[in-house]
């Protein structure tokens, strides 16, 4: 039997980081976000599952290359 070895969460947790840094965020949400997991931006509707939540993020990013901002997605802050 193989035993996994523990996760190191604060090394993840730079990995994460180093995604966000590199403008990286879809390939982000595929490695750290659960099939299941769910979103919510201020008072939108809540946006359910890994594969909806990548669609709606890449709506935005498409909007905000072509100047448009929909106003409902804040700008990430990250601090190392």
């Amino acid at each position: 039997m193989t035993v996994a070895a523990p996760l190191d969460l604060g090394v993840r947790l730079q990995d994460l980081f180093q995604y966000i840094r590199e403008g990286r965020i879809i390939e982000a949400r595929k490695e750290f976000y659960a099939p299941d997991c769910s979103m919510q931006e201020n008072n939108q509707a809540t946006t359910v599952g890994l594969v909806a939540n990548i669609e709606r993020e890449q709506q935005f990013l498409r909007g905000s290359r072509n100047g448009r901002d929909s106003g409902s997605h804040p700008s990430p802050s990250v601090r190392t």
